[in-house]
């Protein structure tokens, strides 16, 4: 993951890095090909960096999961430790 980071870090797209992680043969946990939209995913969550995010969705018994507003999550920042 961190290699990752580095790489956008130095101006590289996305989609470029899920190509050269194609390219090097490296899996995902699901087996299935890098793409943009999962470089994107990784950049964007928050454990990456120390925090944790609760109440991000909420469900009652036997219902459909609904979103939370964002003024309804919890953060907890510096709760792992983060990737450096």
């Amino acid at each position: 993951m961190k290699w990752i980071f580095q790489q956008f870090l130095e101006l590289k797209s996305e989609t470029a890095i899920a190509r050269e992680l194609n390219l090097k043969a490296i899996p995902t946990n699901s087996k299935v090909p890098w793409n943009r939209a999962l470089i994107g995913r990784i950049l964007r969550n928050e454990n990456y960096i120390g925090n944790l995010i609760y109440n991000r969705q909420s469900c009652k018994l036997r219902e459909k999961k609904v979103n939370n507003p964002r003024d309804l999550w919890i953060r907890s920042e510096g709760c792992l430790e983060p990737i450096g």
